[in-house]
């Protein structure tokens, strides 16, 4: 997978914060708890929500852990009323400069908020790859600190969705054979990475990291089946 990026600089981009906007949301658990408030605060692993429907003069504001949320459903705007490609456009440049800048929870909202807009299947693949992409990157430190699979789950997810309206997706391919080779399912890896490298474009820039994957998959197996 390349070289890796040092454990201080992960833990210093887990860490940065970032305001959200200020206007009501929606925060479902997965207990199925609501909770209805304003995001103050984000980060790559929690949120702080302003709480509402307190008493007035009162005020209170509470954490909540995104392993434990199930979704965060935003007031709508003038951005999500209704099927508008014009709107899909924008969200999508916005979620795509927040993953661009590692903000990658903000840019799920952004490509969430897209999706019902996006009337063709090239801007619904497009906003579903780039879903499976954040999930992806959001993956890496939980797995490797808690073998927490959860991230890298919810990036297949999207990655197969995308592969639903295109089935040559050669990134989506391989961003589900980088997810099974982190989580060490070295021959759906294997599987995945074969896939990607039949509709890749030799010319992508993704195509040589694609095919180093793939490579270092193979050997592992190699190395397995040799040790058996």
């Amino acid at each position: 997978m390349g070289k890796s990026r040092p454990a201080g600089l992960i833990a210093c981009i887990i860490s940065l914060l970032f305001l959200s906007p200020l206007f009501a949301e929606t925060i479902v658990l997965k207990s199925g708890r609501k909770i209805e408030g304003k995001i103050v605060e984000r980060t790559d692993e929690y949120i702080k929500v302003d709480l509402e429907g307190l008493p007035e003069g009162m005020a209170a504001q509470a954490t909540f852990y995104f392993k434990d949320i199930e979704k965060i459903q935003q007031e709508k705007s003038s951005l999500d009323s209704g099927e508008d490609p014009l709107a899909a456009k924008k969200l999508s440049q916005q979620g795509y400069e927040a993953f661009l800048a590692r903000e990658f929870n903000k840019a799920i909202d952004f490509f969430q908020r897209a999706l019902p807009h996006a009337e063709d299947t090239s801007r619904k693949a497009y906003i579903l790859f780039m879903l499976s992409s954040c999930y992806l990157e959001m993956g890496i430190m939980p797995y490797i600190q808690k073998k927490d699979d959860s991230y890298y789950k919810k990036s297949i997810e999207y990655a197969k969705e995308c592969l639903r309206f295109q089935p040559n997706a050669s990134l989506a391919l391989a961003n589900i054979g980088v997810a099974y080779m982190n989580m060490n399912e070295l021959k759906k890896a294997d599987y995945y990475f074969t896939e990607a490298e039949k509709y890749i474009d030799v010319n992508s820039p993704a195509y040589r990291q694609i095919i180093l994957n793939h490579g270092a998959v193979k050997g592992m197996l190699k190395l397995r089946k040799e040790s058996q």
